[in-house]
């Protein structure tokens, strides 16, 4: 299989990953106003935490999965294919014991859901059918997990993108079909989730099979001491899942509880938004990813800071556009996207959200750096510290100051930018041992160009304000071309324009 340039290899792995999420909004973008319309908003509502209290399992996989990737791919790369074989094997074996004790928990406490949540009578068995099939899912995702490490080895993430986007694709065509033809239920959701992984997971077993044809499930491979290995460096990434679930993953269960299942469906609505942005984060990030673990295993801090800050104006890209254009244009939106729903409060709590973005979505591909230098301990202590702050910030707005579903999110984004501008810069920086202010200037820059873009974006609408999808879609196209341009000549420096110039005239070239 021939091999590809770095570069070249960047942006095949980002466009089909784009690709992917494209196809994961599409489907948000029909089922929301079709469950809201037809079950009602309360039952979104259970959608999104169906999947959030799925997520709560994460505490306990993720200290094997986090670093499993690592390991595997550190070994292979050295050519000791027997010792990534153990690793490989003991992460797969140990993720489906840890699947079936998680199982058994997680029935008990669906069984007495309707104790715990607000549930509306006429959809109790439905949610906690639907609570059933999204555990179930999250547990298959779990156990194949380590089947996603070739595509990381090799450096061939398109493949893993492209495998998600026909997943989605399933999942879309079940939906269809199911809702379609049979009574609505909301526990369909669950189904068509588990439809989606199963083909992502018989993908990547194809994968495996072709791209590391050495790596393979084999009893006789398992290694307690390798599990214990993972697990000693993966076991802070546990605690740091379990600050997030306090700075994030609460904000719906708090809504149900303290306020309504109303309530909690339009929080559900604006996170649908949130998680495609969130998602676009996460795999623009992770494009750099083996890149970054091939220039820190080769001591090339030159190139890996290079990659660190591009990292940062791409994804700081996407969170200045994304926060600039819902800010404008975001009550057209959703009066075109849920025409039923109080739009002044989704519009209201939408801003509230994505302003923490501005910042999360800039500083996302540094979060990388504590996996590759393994000092997760600090971080772990903060995010348990902001989300306990997070928690009882949430509380004390609801039950003293009466700030209902804005207390839920005022809470997270202040101290998102509290963390995300103070702590992770300076600490990434610490841990690679590299000047402690080197990713501020960038940083700077990203705030400079997220007013611009406001600015710019406000002055388009008083040109035009559209009306209908056509008319928005042509709006967003503009204004995602105006930002992209404005954003690359504030925050890329000369370096950066000088290099995309050069790639660009050998292009010309070539043709």
């Amino acid at each position: 299989m021939a091999a590809r340039s770095t570069s070249k290899q960047f942006v095949v792995s980002v466009f089909f990953s784009f690709f992917a999420v494209a196809w994961n909004y599409l489907i948000s973008l029909v089922l929301t106003p079709f469950i809201t319309e037809n079950i009602g908003t309360e039952a979104y509502g259970f959608v999104s935490l169906a999947k959030t209290f799925a997520n709560y399992a994460s505490i306990f996989t993720v200290a094997l999965n986090a670093f499993s990737a690592r390991y595997i791919s550190i070994e292979y790369h050295k050519g000791n294919k027997k010792k990534a074989n153990v690793y490989y094997n003991s992460v797969f074996i140990a993720d489906v014991i840890l699947a079936i004790v998680i199982f058994g928990m997680a029935v008990v406490i669906i069984i007495n859901l309707n104790r715990f949540l607000m549930i509306p009578e006429d959809l109790i068995g439905d949610v906690k059918k639907l609570f059933l099939l999204d555990t179930i899912n999250f547990l298959i995702l779990s156990c194949g997990t380590v089947f996603m490490t070739a595509t990381t080895i090799k450096n061939r993430l398109e493949m893993g993108s492209i495998a998600r986007a026909i997943s989605y694709i399933a999942e879309a065509v079940f939906l269809f079909i199911a809702f379609s033809l049979l009574t609505p239920r909301v526990y369909y959701v669950g189904i068509g989730l588990i439809v989606s992984s199963c083909v992502i997971l018989l993908i990547n077993i194809g994968l495996t099979a072709r791209l590391t044809p050495d790596l393979k499930v084999q009893r006789g491979y398992f290694s307690i001491e390798a599990v214990k290995s993972i697990l000693s460096a993966g076991i802070w990434s546990s605690v740091n899942s379990l600050g997030n679930t306090l700075n994030t993953g609460l904000d719906l269960l708090v809504s149900n509880m303290m306020l309504s299942a109303l309530a909690a469906g339009q929080l559900a609505i604006v996170k649908t938004i949130s998680t495609i942005f969130t998602t676009l984060f996460q795999l623009v990030a992770t494009a750099f990813q083996p890149m970054q673990l091939k220039y820190y295993a080769n001591n090339d801090k030159k190139l890996l800071i290079s990659s660190f800050k591009l990292g940062i104006k791409l994804n700081g890209m996407i969170s200045n556009i994304a926060f600039a254009g819902f800010t404008v244009f975001g009550a057209v939106y959703y009066k075109l996207w849920t025409p039923s729903q109080d739009i002044g409060v989704l519009q209201t709590v939408t801003i509230m959200t994505i302003i923490g973005g501005i910042i999360e979505g800039a500083v996302y591909p540094l979060y990388y750096g504590y996996n590759l230098t393994v000092k997760n301990k600090i971080p772990c202590f903060i995010t348990i510290f902001s989300g306990l702050m997070n928690v009882f910030g949430m509380y004390v707005l609801i039950e003293f100051l009466d700030a209902g579903i804005y207390a839920v999110v005022l809470t997270t984004t202040v101290l998102t930018w509290m963390v995300n501008f103070v702590f992770n810069p300076l600490y990434v920086s610490y841990c690679l041992k590299i000047r402690l202010t080197t990713f501020y200037p960038t940083l700077f820059r990203h705030i400079v160009s997220s007013v611009l873009l406001l600015a710019v974006f406000s002055i388009i609408r008083k040109i035009y304000y559209p009306n209908s999808w056509i008319g928005l879609i042509m709006v967003a196209i503009v204004c995602a071309i105006i930002g992209a341009i404005l954003h690359a000549l504030i925050v890329f420096d000369s370096e950066d324009r000088k290099t995309i110039i050069q790639k660009l005239d050998r292009r010309r070239i070539k043709r």
